[in-house]
């Protein structure tokens, strides 16, 4: 496997260009970096790569020294140049120099890249050169770091001979100095990229770390890594600035937003595990923070309360019960907005909303029993619970108790619509097949075995027309056709329809018609 230097005085280039192509995949691997030409040939020097990436303008001394230098050293090695578009003069002089080649700092891509290294790889599989680097090394470094932060933050440790003298490999100083933790969370938009983005990101805290000469341990995976830092000179305002500056490059490289959470800087060993206990629990109140903002911030400065939220809870409970029952989901989702933030104002902590919400919702259970047991809701407590408490943010918990409740909602809505209609049909026929009858709202009620104002409600809701109207509609329909039959006598007509009283039902022709029963009997013989 050959050996990768790049050289360059933007932290950003450099970090881009170790993890833009996979190296070993094709051959190589990235062994060191330097920002500028004359710490590029003192590492050129200590680690003999077989390929050297550099830029041009840098400052101390420039791409251009630096090709001249490492040609001069060592003809073999192979040298690609970064240029911009109004550099290519440059470029001329550094091939003239003994660059192998030359690439646009605008125009670097994948495929190019790795088509322009596969071309070096050719050329020194055919020569002497190359085939130095011990494989794999970096990486059994980063392993050996992670191990070691995991061994210390364990609930029971020692430090034995052992653990010692594997301090002792790593450089990391355990006397005389200071140490810090720092929890870092990425807020990735998906997972696309998401590789990348985090070993990019620990990479330019790394190159952070090196340039101020602070020593570290580093654990994590994906959107969460674990530091802990040390250094005899360490100070709060430098792990700030420290984390302002990866705050810039992320977003300036990726676009997303990131949380950093660090802790005081303290110099007894004894006080690691406290001082990373303190660390996890005022990180779990980055569960508040909004998805796309990013918070910096020291744990002295985040508050952890408690406090009893018996009264909200049959508060919040009434009003769910108000809410579903009128199927106002946005209600709902009012008072979950209300509620979540409330908790965050408070400072209470996660677990604290969490079970609230679990709570909650046991409550509801007991109330709306028949939706939660509807096959088309086939809520299981358990699996809520879980989801819940497994949930990272609160944006996370929102969706997954707004999901339940969207779900109940429509349900409910489903339920009420097929049986409404199926109200509305046995009302009617009721009527119809009764309207000679002297039935009244409280006979349909008992017919469907339901309360009149239930009924009543459920017409007027469905049909937008009063029950008691319906019933006189029907029967005046009846009436009409009964006036234009002759065989029927007029005075006998209002019993036939069900009603007790011809002065009444006079009456209620007359409103609903416009027209007398005489009337009505001649406009009938006009249209005929």
């Amino acid at each position: 496997m050959y050996k990768v230097l790049i050289v360059d005085d933007e932290v950003l280039v450099r970090i881009g260009l170790k993890n833009t192509i996979d190296w070993e995949e094709i051959g190589f691997t990235v062994v060191g970096e330097a920002s500028n030409g004359e710490q590029g040939y003192a590492q050129f020097l200590k680690l003999n790569p077989d390929v050297v990436i550099t830029d041009i303008k840098m400052p101390k001394q420039d791409g251009l020294w630096l090709t001249d230098k490492i040609h001069k050293e060592n003809k073999d090695t192979k040298i690609l140049v970064l240029t911009c578009y109004d550099e290519f003069q440059f470029a001329r002089t550094a091939l003239k120099n003994g660059a192998t080649d030359y690439m646009l700092k605008s125009e670097i891509v994948d495929d190019e890249l790795i088509a322009l290294m596969k071309r070096f790889k050719t050329t020194l599989d055919d020569s002497s050169a190359g085939q130095s680097v011990i494989p794999n090394k970096h990486h059994n470094q980063n392993a050996i770091k992670r191990s070691l932060l995991n061994d210390l933050i364990k609930v029971k440790f020692n430090f034995d001979e052992k653990l010692l003298f594997r301090f002792e490999e790593q450089n990391f100083q355990l006397s005389n100095t200071k140490y810090a933790f720092i929890n870092l969370e990425l807020k990735l938009k998906d997972q696309k990229n998401a590789k990348q983005i985090s070993e990019t990101t620990v990479n330019l805290i790394i190159d952070q770390l090196n340039e101020k000469g602070i020593q570290y341990l580093f654990n994590g995976y994906m959107d969460e890594h674990l530091f802990l830092i040390s250094s005899a000179d360490l100070t709060l305002s430098t792990i700030s600035r420290m984390a302002s500056a990866v705050q810039n490059g992320v977003v300036q490289y990726f676009d997303i937003a990131i949380n950093l959470i660090y802790t005081n800087a303290f110099t007894e060993a004894d006080a690691l595990l406290s001082h990373y206990a303190l660390l996890m629990e005022k990180s779990e109140m980055l569960f508040y923070v909004p998805s796309g903002e990013s918070l910096i911030e020291n744990t002295d400065h985040i508050r952890v309360l408690s406090g009893n939220t018996h009264e909200l809870k049959l508060k919040t409970t009434a009003q769910f019960v108000d809410n579903i029952g009128q199927e106002n989901l946005e209600g709902i989702l009012h008072t979950i907005d209300e509620v979540l933030d409330l908790f965050r104002q408070k400072c209470y902590p996660p677990r604290i909303a969490k079970v609230f919400m679990t709570q909650l919702v046991g409550e509801l259970y007991n109330v709306f029993q028949y939706l939660f047991d509807a096959p088309e809701v086939a809520f299981s407590y358990s699996a809520f619970h879980e989801s819940v408490m497994k949930s990272k943010h609160v944006s996370e918990l929102k969706n997954i108790v707004t999901d339940l409740f969207k779900t109940l909602i429509n349900e409910l809505s489903y339920i009420r619509d097929h049986q409404s209609r199926y109200i509305i049909k046995q009302a009617i026929n009721f009527v119809e097949q009764n309207y000679d009858q002297n039935i009244s709202l409280e006979d349909v009620a008992k017919e469907l075995s339901l309360s009149k104002q239930y009924v009543c409600s459920v017409f007027k809701r469905e049909t937008g027309q009063n029950l008691s109207t319906f019933i006189n509609q029907v029967r005046i329909d009846k009436a009409k056709q009964f006036l234009v039959n002759p065989a029927y006598r007029n005075k006998d007509i209002y019993a036939m329809v069900g009603y007790s009283n011809q002065q009444y039902f006079t009456r209620v022709f007359k409103k609903m018609t416009g027209m007398t029963t005489s009337e009505w009997q001649k406009h009938d013989r006009k249209e005929n």
